[in-house]
């Protein structure tokens, strides 16, 4: 995929084409949203598409519903983990930007779920921003905890690319 993006990069000569520059492009944004890093765990798929408001870089969830997703064997509670990746091309490095961890269980009710970073986001010309949600699945008994290592465990999606 990422050699797919480097083919867009229309700025730089051959030989020297980037994936930065690739990414800037309408194409190279939506091969990046659509790559399925994850397959056996599709976060859009278990809990719908979120809202993505682009000048905040929240992420919200109308009607998100924990009882409603299909959860791995053992596993008794979920965490999602929001990221927001800040690339700056001119000297190649990355920003991370994190929210806090939210956990559900198999239990909890449909609710208005809002997801944003801790520190907030001021945009930047020149600056790339690539929404990310990890979402691991948890067993839970008593105070112990263990996180399960199942290929339909672990799950990281690319919400949005600006």
């Amino acid at each position: 995929m990422f050699l797919k993006i480097k083919l867009l990069d229309q700025n730089s000569l051959p030989g020297k084409l980037n994936v930065g520059d690739g990414l800037r492009t309408i194409k190279g944004k939506l091969l990046l949203k659509e790559f399925v890093f994850t397959p056996k765990v599709g976060i859009r798929q278990q809990f719908g598409n979120p809202q993505v408001n682009e000048s905040d870089f929240s992420l919200v969830w109308q009607d998100f519903d924990p009882s409603s997703i299909k959860f791995p064997k053992g596993a008794t509670h979920f965490e999602l983990l929001y990221l927001v990746l800040a690339y700056k091309n001119a000297n190649k490095i990355f920003t991370t930007y994190s929210s806090t961890p939210i956990r559900r269980s198999k239990t909890d009710k449909t609710e208005i779920l809002e997801l944003q970073t801790k520190l907030p986001i001021i945009k930047e010309d020149g600056v790339l921003y690539i929404s990310t949600l990890g979402l691991r699945y948890i067993e839970i008994l008593g105070n112990e905890e263990y996180n399960l290592l199942g290929k339909d465990a672990i799950g990281i999606e690319i919400m949005g690319v600006w």
